[in-house]
């Protein structure tokens, strides 16, 4: 898999805040716009470099959402829309693509939609082989749990896995795949040391393991036998 092309971010991103998304460098988002501010958002980003940052809202921002001073997290991922459809209403069905990791650092909220200059984050791989290898195993032996045998995606992130891409990335792909919870999503993608990021992660794809067994040995009991007494 050929590296991603890194935008320099010399001027000001787009930023698309959204409750219930966190995206990751090299993972892939389709999204339908409609809302009008983000319809001229798209159409100025088409006109561009295509690049727009992702960040996640934070919790109690429903009150100010429709206003650009809507609370977010300051660590985004930046994409590049990799396919667009414009419909007849104007509305988009865009295909983002992220990038790399960005904090902002100045946010512009006067115009139509918000946009923001960006500070590019570097994780840190491994320092050794050794850990690399290690740790690639534990991802591996993670999402080899029996309880994703049904689920599809689990055997592509294995195969990825035994290939060059940097652990770092693989990290990033098995999180955005497989984890749900989006508060957790934003915190793996706010953690720069590679080490730590597949740490925590192994830790809540084995939470998410137990809980599948869990579920499904609940659904086999169910309906329950009826007393007796």
């Amino acid at each position: 898999m050929s590296d991603l092309p890194i935008p320099e971010l010399d001027d000001p991103v787009p930023l698309f805040p959204l409750p219930n998304a966190v995206l990751f460098p090299r993972a892939v988002l389709p999204l339908h716009i409609f809302e009008p501010r983000y319809r001229a958002m798209v159409g100025d980003a088409l006109g561009g470099e295509r690049l727009i940052a992702i960040a996640l809202l934070h919790p109690g921002y429903e009150d100010l959402y429709r206003t650009n001073e809507a609370p977010i997290n300051p660590v985004t991922c930046v994409g590049r829309i990799l396919n667009h459809e414009e419909l007849e209403d104007g509305k988009y069905n865009i295909i983002l693509q992220g990038l790399c990791r960005a904090r902002i650092r100045q946010e512009h909220a006067d115009g139509t939609y918000r946009e923001a200059m960006m500070e590019r984050m570097t994780s840190r791989e491994p320092e050794t082989d050794s850990i690399h290898h290690s740790l690639r195993e534990h991802l591996h032996g993670s999402i080899s749990n029996d309880a994703f045998r049904d689920i599809a995606v689990t055997e592509k992130l294995k195969t990825l896995l035994s290939t060059e891409l940097p652990l770092g990335a693989v990290t990033d792909l098995v999180a955005y795949a497989m984890v749900q919870d989006v508060e957790v999503k934003q915190s793996l993608l706010e953690q720069l040391d590679v080490v730590e990021r597949v740490e925590q992660l192994v830790a809540e794809i084995e939470i998410l393991g137990r809980l599948i067994d869990l579920t499904r040995k609940t659904r086999g009991q169910w309906p329950p036998s009826m007393s007796q007494n």
